[in-house]
């Protein structure tokens, strides 16, 4: 029996960016913070990518808010906040199987 190691994990970024809107549920206008909820992927704790992303602005008081576009948020906070190991290891992987192949087929007179 072969385990292969995949693990899946959530995550919490919150940002200093933050709106004026006016909160239904509070019945104020409060500063609402930006958010990203979002969830990765590993094969063997190497090959890391996203599942899932949600950006949300949401009121500091109470926790109402609502969804916003990816777009939007990353263009508000000047690119992808998610570290590189988690969203795109798997390029990584990829590279280090492909030199890996290419070493034993030099190896065994193949290539």
């Amino acid at each position: 029996m072969l385990l292969v190691p995949i693990g899946r994990e959530e995550c919490q970024l919150t940002f200093q960016h933050s709106e004026p809107h006016f909160c239904r549920t509070c019945g104020e206008s409060r500063d609402f913070g930006l958010r990203l909820i979002y969830a990765w992927g590993s094969l063997f704790y190497v090959a890391g990518f996203v599942i899932e992303r949600q950006y949300q602005l949401v009121c500091p008081h109470c926790g109402h808010g609502w969804v916003i576009e990816p777009r939007d948020a990353e263009r508000m906070l000047g690119g992808d906040p998610v570290p590189f190991y988690q969203r795109s290891g798997w390029i990584v992987a990829a590279v280090l199987s492909a030199i890996v192949g290419v070493a034993a087929l030099r190896h065994n007179g193949l290539l």
